[in-house]
This record gives structure tokens, sequence and C-alpha cells, in this order.
């Protein structure tokens, strides 16, 4: 199972969710699809294959949905 480490900065501005690791001095940028996965393994979920897999299909259309419209 994954783990978050402790002491990032987390911050969700719109779409985007950016962490910042002050220990390696480094920021992520993360996308809705990564920031899901992220929320996830923040909150200890086991999940099966299946399960992400659909969740992340369900997060890709809306998406698509977004641009398109």
């Amino acid at each position: 199972m994954y783990q978050i480490q402790k002491g990032l900065i987390i911050q969700k501005i719109d779409k985007e969710t950016v962490i910042f690791d002050a220990e390696e001095s480094v920021l992520y940028t993360l996308n809705e699809t990564a920031a899901e996965i992220f929320k996830m393994i923040e909150k200890g979920l086991k999940f099966k294959r299946r399960k992400l897999l659909k969740k992340l299909k369900k997060i890709k259309k809306s998406n698509l949905l977004y641009f398109i419209t």
C-alpha cells in the first residue's frame, strides 16, 4: 500500500492540485485524474484495479466533456 509522506503542502487551484515538498524543494502539479488517485492514497483506501479503472474512465469522460463544451 502506498503512503503519502508527512510535511507536504497541498493546495487545490482550479482543476489542478499543487503539492510542495519542502524537504526536497520540489513542486508537483497534478491534473484532475492524478489528484483523484492522490486523494485515494491519502485516505488510505484499498481498491481493486477494476474499480480504479472505472473511476478514472468516469473522470476522463467528464474532462473530455468540459473541453468540448
